[in-house]
Order: C-alpha cells, then sequence, then structure tokens
C-alpha cells in the first residue's frame, strides 16, 4: 500500500492520509477517482470488477456522449498521470460520468449510492459492451433502509436481495454482512452531507448529522447501529476515497469543516487538524 500510495502522490491533485493501514486518499474533483481505481488494478489491490458503496447527494450516473471514443483512448494510456491528464480533459467537468466510464471499461460491477437526489436521474441499470449488466443501486436513507420493509430487512421484494448481493448482505439465519464478504470500494463526496436552501448549499447541523448517523436508538439491525453499518463498509475496502468538491459544498472552507466531522465520526481523527490547513 505505501508503494501505491507513493505514486498517487506524485500527482498533486491528491493528498494521501492514513486510517491505519488503510490509504484515504483525498482530492477535489469526483471524476480524479478514475486514476485510483486505475492504479489499483494496475496494482493488484482490487480485484476486477469492484462494487462500490459511495455517499453522495449526486447520482452522477450520465453516459459520456462519446464513450466509445474515449474509452479506445483510455485503453492506450500507460501511465498514473496520463490517466490523471486524462480524467481531466476527457470526463465531464460536471463531475456526473465517471461512475459509467469505470462501467463500461470493466473496471466497476455494481454501484450502491446512499443519499443522492440531485443530477441526471438514475438509470438503474447499465448494459456495457462487454453484454454484461451492471446495477445502479440508490438508498435514499438508511433509517428507511434499517426498518420494517427497508431494503436491508424485506424478504419479499426481490430488489431488494440484488442491493444485498452487492453488499455481501444476509437475513438469513441472521442480519448482518455475510462472513467472509468481499471487498467493496467506499467512496465518499462531501456533499452529500450539505443541503439546498434558496439555491444555495449548507452543511448538515450536528442534528441532522446525528438523526442521519445514529449510534444508538430503536434504529439497528440485528444489533448494529447506522453508524457501525457503514463503519463495517469502510473495514471492507483497500482504501477510502473522499472527493472534497468545495463548489457544491459552499465553499473550501465548509468542505474542510464536513472532512473534519467525517475524519471525527468515521475515522477515528486519523488526519490530524494541522493537516486540515493544506487540503485544499
Amino acid at each position: 500500500m505505501k508503494r501505491f500510495a507513493a505514486e498517487i502522490l506524485k500527482e498533486a491533485c491528491y493528498k494521501v492520509y492514513w486510517f491505519g493501514k488503510k490509504p484515504v486518499i483525498l482530492y477535489k474533483s469526483h471524476r480524479f477517482i478514475v486514476p485510483i481505481i486505475w492504479l489499483a488494478h494496475k496494482r493488484k489491490i482490487i480485484p476486477k470488477e469492484i462494487n462500490l458503496f459511495r455517499l453522495d447527494l449526486h447520482f452522477d450516473a450520465k453516459t459520456p456522449s462519446d464513450i466509445e471514443d474515449i474509452a479506445q483512448v483510455f485503453a492506450k494510456l500507460k501511465t498514473f498521470k496520463e490517466v490523471v491528464e486524462f480524467s481531466n480533459s476527457r470526463l465531464s467537468r460536471n463531475n456526473d460520468n465517471w461512475l459509467l466510464f469505470l462501467m463500461h471499461i470493466g473496471f466497476l460491477k455494481d454501484s450502491i449510492v446512499l443519499g443522492a437526489s440531485e443530477g441526471n436521474v438514475n438509470p438503474g441499470e447499465y448494459a456495457a459492451p462487454s453484454g454484461k449488466t451492471h446495477l445502479l443501486k440508490t438508498v435514499c436513507e438508511l433509517k428507511g433502509a434499517f426498518r420494517h420493509h427497508g431494503v436491508l430487512v424485506d424478504t419479499e421484494d426481490e430488489e431488494c436481495k440484488r442491493l444485498w448481493n452487492i453488499l455481501d448482505w444476509e437475513v438469513q439465519p441472521g442480519v448482518g454482512f455475510q462472513m467472509g464478504s468481499s471487498p467493496i470500494l467506499f467512496d465518499v463526496d462531501l456533499d452529500h452531507f450539505t443541503f439546498e436552501y434558496r439555491s444555495r448549499p449548507y452543511p448538515w447541523t450536528r442534528s441532522i448529522y446525528n438523526a442521519e448517523f445514529p449510534t444508538s436508538g430503536e434504529v439497528r439491525v440485528g444489533g448494529m447501529s447506522i453508524k457501525r453499518f457503514v463503519q463495517k463498509l469502510i473495514r471492507r475496502s483497500p482504501f477510502i476515497t473522499i472527493a472534497l468538491e468545495p463548489d457544491c459544498c459552499g465553499g473550501n472552507a465548509i468542505s474542510k469543516n464536513i472532512l473534519r466531522n467525517f475524519n471525527k465520526d468515521f475515522l477515528e481523527d486519523s488526519i490530524t487538524d494541522r493537516k486540515f490547513e493544506d487540503i485544499i
């Protein structure tokens, strides 16, 4: 992992910190996740067509208009620097087509996004040239997913079972992640932790944060709190990717504050306060 992190740090658009032995990779715009996944495949850190779980306000599920052309260009790239330059120049600056591009070229299998409500509509599926159909599932909020007839407990809905397969989730004999669950990528767009008021983004208050990710109370599945559910997914990811997206968060200072809260609540303060000044 140290070699992987060192290669990433050669490009100025990334910063890498550590959550235990797990790299936490920060970058400004979401499309710059593509070089990270490309390098992780090249270094055999992740299996081909790994699943993705992400926190995001936007679906990011637009198909690039020239997807065949850019896929051919991408296939000829040899270095991490070239893939970074490609992501900057050939993928949408709206950061809304990187997901289907990664599925198109066979780097991602299926995806679950938590909390998305804006941007282009989630198509639900994507048929790649390989003939494989990739799933794009949305979970509006985990509290609802945990409750009676929620997507993590409803045994009668076949769509729920498709989502369980992505997560390696089971409800029998007990409710929770299967023993020996496969790796899954965990990705965060910090605009997940914002809401819009009069056409401007504002960060969640602490009361909203605690309501969305409670650590105790009645909202539990198999003895697992919502916060613990997310922590378990983080533990399964070989590395963590975080898109800072300050323009969608209301500015650099707000993005940093959102990151500081996520760092405290989910990464055990692995990014120390003194480092925040240099992040953006």
